[in-house]
């Protein structure tokens, strides 16, 4: 039922990334699919 990361593949359980409606578990993964405005808070 967990939406799985458009560049992983890894299943998302609680917060991820979304950028233009394509889901990501975490910027890294957002950046490497050619995403540029999103970074992570730690």
């Amino acid at each position: 039922m967990a939406p799985a990361c458009a560049h992983c593949g890894c299943r998302i359980l609680g917060h991820g990334a979304e950028v233009s409606g394509t889901m990501y578990c975490c910027a890294h993964c957002a950046e490497h699919s050619g995403a540029t405005e999103i970074t992570d808070r730690a």
